[in-house]
């Protein structure tokens, strides 16, 4: 309701300030989505052959790459040490079809 956003002063522009940002800066140019990409990316990964294949790849015109890249990271390694700890490592392991 408006009397309770308006308690938050100068604050309660923050969500319409990120969201304006974010669509001002994806709306055109190099930073804006651009479908092709994620197609140019999934073909890429399905010409890779078996066993060579990433276990994720990223396409982020936005930011370079970086915050998923970060964030892939981390899922990694919070992924490789839930499988050790329940004995299934060796699922991370992606291996060629025969």
């Amino acid at each position: 309701d408006q009397q309770r956003l308006a308690a938050y002063g100068p604050l309660s522009r923050v969500p319409a300030d990120l969201y304006d940002g974010i669509i001002g800066a994806i709306s055109s140019g190099e930073k804006s989505p651009n479908p092709q990409a994620v197609a140019d990316a999934v073909l890429a990964v399905v010409e890779t052959p078996a066993g060579r294949r990433p276990m994720r790849i990223v396409v982020d015109p936005f930011m370079g790459g970086s915050a998923p890249e970060a964030v892939n990271k981390t899922t990694s390694e919070v992924q490789a040490n839930l499988f050790e700890a329940i004995g299934q490592k060796d699922l991370l392991v992606l291996k060629g079809m025969d």
